[in-house]
């Protein structure tokens, strides 16, 4: 980049990015890369990380301890790659899951209702050819919630090898457990 004078400095100034992932004329260049970082340190050697992006799917990619100046650049294309070859993304829409309720203190005589629901839809990355049937969600909800502190409804996505997948919050409304008036004691 050329910054051209300024009032304070009267010559052009140029910057130069030694990323060289992010340009095409680069021998290093990898296509969709959206922004990256170099590093180096005593202890982690030569380092990058990057964002990249095929399709609809975003990587990051963490290269540490590389023995040259050029082997961050080979490290991260390698791992790259064998990502996007090997794994794609699956969405849960949120009408997928199901919708709950729980109560709080008491299931005979709960105080409050929690209401459980996913009100995004969840995007995940998947071994490539995975289909959606041989998923296993999985609600982590109990029976019961203790106070409204206690509240904390997640589902986790599990492969076929069990493997897990992907794991987030659910969102939730406490609602009060509206109670028929009782009648008025009668004199007798």
């Amino acid at each position: 980049y050329q910054m051209p004078p300024t009032n304070i400095k009267s010559r052009d100034y140029v910057f130069y990015a030694q990323n060289a992932v992010m340009f095409p004329e680069n021998a290093e260049y990898y296509e969709g890369i959206e922004g990256s970082k170099l590093g180096y340190t005593y202890n982690a050697n030569h380092t990058l990380v990057a964002l990249a992006k095929q399709g609809n799917m975003e990587l990051i990619v963490v290269a540490l301890d590389s023995t040259g100046k050029d082997q961050k650049y080979e490290d991260m294309a390698t791992l790259l790659d064998y990502c996007f070859a090997r794994y794609e993304t699956m969405t849960l829409r949120a009408k997928e899951l199901q919708t709950m309720e729980v109560p709080i203190a008491s299931i005979e005589r709960p105080t409050d209702m929690v209401e459980v629901a996913a009100d995004e839809d969840y995007t995940f990355v998947v071994p490539l050819g995975t289909a959606k049937s041989s998923l296993e969600i999985r609600y982590n909800i109990p029976d019961l919630y203790k106070s409204e502190r206690t509240v904390d409804p997640s589902f986790s996505v599990y492969g076929s090898n069990g493997e897990l997948l992907f794991s987030a919050p659910l969102s939730y409304t406490i609602q009060p457990v509206e109670r028929p008036a009782e009648a008025a004691p009668t004199e007798s």
